[in-house]
């Protein structure tokens, strides 16, 4: 069963480019998530960085990668690292049926063994302080 925890929607902002921002909260990470386009360097490279927002800054915590799905569309296959965590944590990103910008950003635990769904986290809509 997957868990929500968290979710992600297009902003698009004049003379900046467009980013996915968002709330997270999922092992001990908690607060603000933005995905920031970067330049590919190969075919598997990232196509966003993940920056997370604590203690009133931003910073690079893993890497987002778009991938296809089976029956069209587009989801986000996100790698979240940090010293605070004793392993990676891989979430998906898929969009909302009802709204096409939004995606939820879920996680299935990858053995046997689950809990229960995080609350539903709404993003804040301060845009003067994203990382880019």
């Amino acid at each position: 069963m997957a868990n929500n925890c968290g979710n992600l929607k297009l902003t698009q902002r004049e003379g900046k480019p467009d980013v996915f921002v968002g709330e997270i909260n999922i092992a001990g990470i908690s607060g603000r998530i933005c995905l920031v386009p970067r330049k590919k360097m190969g075919k598997t490279s990232p196509d966003f960085t993940v920056q997370i927002q604590q203690n009133g800054g931003w910073f690079e915590m893993g890497a987002a990668w778009f991938k296809d799905m089976h029956a069209g569309g587009r989801f986000f296959s996100i790698t979240i690292d940090g010293p605070q965590l004793q392993q990676p944590v891989y979430v998906s990103a898929f969009p909302d049926d009802e709204d096409p910008i939004v995606f939820r950003i879920v996680w299935q635990r990858p053995r046997k063994g689950g809990s229960g769904s995080a609350p539903e986290i709404v993003p804040s809509q301060d845009l003067d302080d994203l990382p880019v």
